[in-house]
């Protein structure tokens, strides 16, 4: 650079800090200089490395932005552009000229149809449009994250993560500041070069975005609302009304000149990318990828996830098989992700749900809280891929999977004692009923003495192990009626037990609580004299002799009228 031009970056430097400070009102910058003298400067301040004052002059830069017209911010892309287009259309004409007669025709054609001409020319080239590319691309790695060792502690983690939120809200601004110039300009209306352009961006401002999305140790409010403005623009830059469209592609659009910039979608590109930070030996020492990944993949449904299975079983597999519970939680919401939108029948090709199945059944027996919690509906999920139904009765109904994960899932709730992890147990346990219908009475004897032992433990102010567990014994009642009149006597003295004890309480539990208990035990008690009138009737005739709290004899009452049909068991 000579010294002019060190006298032009001096001077832009300047009125950019300046501009940080005075945005709104200094227009020296878009007076004095033309934006690509701009842009090369700020493109040397990143090619500097870490400088006391990169922040400064990034962040004035974003202040430029913001106040300046798409007219000086795209100036010079516009006129190389319009001159490489001039030249291609006056040089194919002189060829057309000189070639024989009958062929000159093809000249008018052309010279009606520049767009044409421009498509076979790749708009990067022009140095002007690559600079804009380079500045895009530098400011991507310059908010990207360090290479970290996951196994240091989280003090060390958020320390290391201290300087980014506010790296990634520059660069998002400034992207979106660009991209939003051309969305307001003439430019937009030039399908093929918004086409180039867009390809060579898209898919470090997608992931820069999506890293952003959601709440991590590396970022904030502000840069998600970064984030979300971004994913904004680039949208209505592909031509695609959401992300979901941007990543899976859409081919329901014909017109050349509306069409879905990328009609496969860029998820595609954007597992390539990732690839090789999403390996054994690298994911770990990249935090970001994998979120990135994640949030990817969740926002690609079926039935196009299919199409990515090979290469988004291998890293989700990889988490859950991790001895740190958050990276096994990362882990199971993708598979459950991959179970509910890939076809069962392509699952079950070469083995694949059984994979998944063998990878997370062996979690069941954490004592973690939220990798439970998560884990259960993605188990069941899996059984249906997996497993023939219990339900259906036209064949033997053998012992199942299902039959293996609830043994161990009432094993585990008859010796737990931790209130979290009751509740946690009670909240999954009718998923199990549900899918296995009259195959539960197989569990019988062990289902009903943990619904009784679970119903007389108190378990905190919002009673949720209880509420949950009234409510699969409802569940339990409605699936096995033709067995349950065989436990009857044990069941009625557990509901009236808790019924008193509900009305007797002088504890912290809000009223609220309290009556949704009630309602829950009268339910219950309803359905157990539609199955057996006469016996119910009589108990609860007998126990209204010799109770005295109106609030039970209410509820019994209750009970007692209830007029719709009943089922007789024998």
């Amino acid at each position: 650079m000579n010294d002019s031009g060190h006298e032009h970056s001096r001077s832009i430097k300047a009125e950019l800090k300046r501009y940080k400070h005075d945005s709104g009102t200094n227009q020296k910058v878009h007076e004095e200089f033309r934006s690509l003298q701009v842009v090369r400067c700020v493109l040397d301040v990143l090619d500097s490395g870490e400088r006391s004052d990169t922040m400064e002059l990034l962040e004035g830069y974003g202040h430029c932005l913001k106040d300046s017209q798409p007219s000086w911010l795209l100036a010079d892309i516009k006129e190389n552009h319009n001159r490489e287009k001039g030249n291609d259309i006056t040089g194919l004409h002189d060829n057309v000229i000189e070639s024989v007669g009958d062929i000159t025709v093809l000249k008018d054609d052309i010279i009606e149809s520049p767009d044409d001409i421009t498509a076979t020319k790749n708009v990067i080239s022009n140095p002007t449009t690559k600079c804009y590319v380079d500045l895009i691309s530098k400011l991507v790695r310059f908010a990207d994250l360090p290479t970290i060792n996951m196994n240091d502690d989280e003090a060390y983690m958020e320390e290391a993560f201290v300087d980014y939120p506010q790296k990634a809200s520059v660069a998002m601004d400034i992207i979106t500041s660009i991209v939003s110039a051309i969305l307001r300009s003439s430019l937009s209306l030039e399908v093929h070069w918004r086409k180039e352009f867009m390809n060579t961006i898209v898919t470090d401002c997608v992931i820069l975005s999506a890293a952003h999305a959601e709440k991590y140790q590396w970022s904030n409010k502000t840069t998600i609302k970064h984030s979300q403005g971004l994913l904004e623009v680039i949208c209505q830059a592909c031509s695609c009304n959401s992300i979901h469209e941007l990543l899976s592609g859409s081919a329901y659009t014909t017109d050349i000149e509306t069409e879905t910039v990328f009609e496969k979608g860029i998820f595609d590109k954007i597992l390539t990318k990732l690839r090789s930070k999403l390996t054994r030996d690298t994911w770990k020492m990249e935090p970001r990828s994998r979120h990135v990944f994640k949030w990817c993949m969740s926002k690609v449904k079926h039935p196009n996830l299919g199409d990515y299975l090979d290469k988004v079983l291998p890293p989700s597999l990889l988490f859950v098989d991790d001895y740190q519970v958050q990276n096994k939680i990362l882990g199971v919401q993708c598979l459950h992700h991959i179970i509910l939108n890939v076809d069962p029948t392509e699952l079950k090709w070469y083995g694949r749900a059984m994979v998944i199945y063998e990878a997370i059944q062996k979690q069941i027996y954490s004592q973690e809280v939220q990798l439970l919690d998560l884990l259960y509906p993605c188990l069941i999920d899996l059984l249906k891929v997996i497993e023939r139904s219990p339900r259906k009765a036209d064949q033997p109904r053998k012992t199942t999977r299902y039959d293996d994960l609830l043994q161990i899932t009432l094993d585990n709730m008859a010796f737990e004692q931790k209130i979290v992890l009751r509740r946690v147990y009670s909240k999954h346990l009718h998923l199990f009923v549900g899918e296995m219908g009259i195959t539960i009475v197989r569990h019988y004897k062990k289902l009903l003495q943990v619904i009784v032992n679970y119903l007389e433990e108190y378990d905190g102010p919002d009673e949720m192990a209880r509420l949950q567990t009234l409510n699969v014994l409802s569940v339990v009642t409605m699936e096995t009626w033709p067995r349950i009149s065989h436990h009857i006597d044990m069941l009625l003295k557990s509901l009236l037990r808790l019924m008193c004890e509900i009305t007797a309480d002088r504890s912290t539990s809000p009223e609220k609580v309290k009556q949704k208990l009630m309602e829950g035990a009268v339910n219950c008690l309803i359905l157990l004299r539609r199955c057996c009138p006469d016996h119910v009737d009589k108990a609860l005739n007998d126990v209204l002799i010799v109770i005295d709290n109106d609030t039970v004899i209410k509820s019994i009452r209750t009970v007692l009228n209830d007029k719709q049909s009943v089922v007789k068991v024998s």
